[in-house]
């Protein structure tokens, strides 16, 4: 076969996944990585961003070592925080 049918055949994987998967497996450790890039980026400290986001520093370390997931209110706070998009802070 050619490159083409063996990309096929490995996306194939990808679709028959359930899309949890790709939350936990993949946008888990993307998400942290991406939250302490984008702060860092801002020159910001953990509890810098925690004040401008009204949380926790500690949530805040949580977050970046991908221990706790954010809620959707907290993940609104981030953004706000940052001063970025949902998807800016996504990825997507």
């Amino acid at each position: 076969g050619n490159k083409f049918e063996a990309l096929g055949k490995f996306s194939s994987i990808f679709n028959d996944m359930k899309p949890s998967f790709f939350l936990e497996y993949c946008m888990v450790d993307d998400f942290a990585s991406r939250l302490k890039t984008m702060r860092v980026a801002r020159d910001f400290t953990q509890g810098e961003l925690g004040k401008y986001s009204d949380l926790p520093e500690s949530l805040i370390s949580h977050y970046e070592r991908g221990a706790r997931e954010p809620s959707l209110e907290n993940f609104r706070r981030l953004c706000s925080g940052l001063g970025c998009t949902a998807t800016d802070l996504l990825g997507i």
